[in-house]
C-alpha cells in the first residue's frame, strides 16, 4: 500500500513524494514524485475532507531569513496526486506561522507561532 503526501522546506520547492508501506517480503521505500513549486512551506496540512486541498503556512522573507512583525500567509492549494498545482488564494496568518490545523470538522483553519493564535472561516469547498 503507498500514498503520497508533502515535503515542505524553506527552499524554493515543495516535494511530492510517495511511501509505500512495508510488506513480508520488501522493506518499506520513499520516492519523489514531482519538486512543485511552492516555495519555503514552514507546515503543512491537508483539509480533512476535501483530499485534494492543502494549506501550506508561508513564512514572510527578506531573502535572508523570517521577517518578525510581518504578517505571514496560509496559501491555499489543490494539488493531485500526480502533482497537477492550482493556487486558489490566500489567507492572512499570525506574524510567521509555524502551524496551522484544519479544525471543526473542516469549517475552520487555525495558526500559530510562539506568541499568537488566530482563527479563520473556510467555506464549504475549502
Amino acid at each position: 500500500m503507498s500514498s503520497n503526501f508533502l515535503l515542505g522546506t524553506y527552499t524554493s520547492v515543495t516535494h511530492l513524494v510517495e511511501f509505500t508501506a512495508p510488506t513480508p517480503s520488501s522493506p518499506p521505500s520513499l520516492r519523489l514524485v514531482k519538486d512543485l513549486p511552492i516555495s519555503r512551506a514552514s507546515w503543512i496540512t491537508r483539509h480533512s475532507s476535501l483530499r485534494d486541498i492543502w494549506y501550506i503556512a508561508h513564512e514572510a522573507d527578506d531573502g535572508g531569513g523570517s521577517i518578525a512583525g510581518v504578517e505571514g500567509k496560509v496559501w491555499v492549494y489543490r494539488i493531485s496526486l500526480e502533482g497537477d498545482v492550482a493556487r486558489l488564494g490566500e489567507v492572512s496568518a499570525v506574524d510567521n506561522p509555524c502551524h496551522i490545523a484544519v479544525v471543526g470538522e473542516g469549517t475552520g483553519l487555525a495558526s500559530v507561532n510562539v506568541s499568537i493564535a488566530s482563527y479563520q472561516g473556510l467555506e464549504a469547498d475549502g
